[in-house]
């Protein structure tokens, strides 16, 4: 691969990807030998980073592609399933110090559990019985 496209292939990776390194360029160099999208594996690729980080992603990417597969379900079920991760999405900055600095609590979700109970699905009570005298 470095003959034909030099020693710096991460500069072929999606800029959501470039922090996969050396292991991103090779995982898509192996992907492109499918008949699946390229495109939704980046979608998928570039969510599995901001979750999880680059290089939690890298190191199961490399994993997945020691058993010989490739596939973002896999990366993720090596994440999630066999590591156990859990979703640590940093913080959105906008670029905006004043914007940048908000900071709001945990909304209280049981005023809306509240407002529900009184509309929710009342017991009809018991089965009619039919011609025989047994519930229907």
């Amino acid at each position: 691969m470095s003959a034909v496209f030099g020693s710096n292939t991460t500069r072929f990776l999606p800029p959501g990807l470039v922090g996969l390194k050396e292991i991103g360029a090779r995982y898509f160099k192996h992907f492109a030998f499918t008949n699946r999208s390229i495109h939704k594996e980046v979608l998928r690729l570039t969510l599995l980073c901001e979750l999880f980080g680059d290089t939690e992603v890298a190191s199961a990417i490399d994993e997945v592609m020691r058993t010989g597969h490739v596939g973002g379900e896999y990366v993720e079920f090596v994440l999630r399933q066999k590591r156990g991760l859990v979703p640590n999405a940093t913080p959105l900055r906008l670029g905006n110090d004043e914007l940048d600095a908000l900071s709001l609590s945990a909304p209280n979700l049981a005023r809306y559990d509240d407002e529900c109970a009184a509309r929710m699905t009342r017991d009809p009570g018991p089965l009619p019985a039919n011609a025989d005298g047994e519930n229907a």
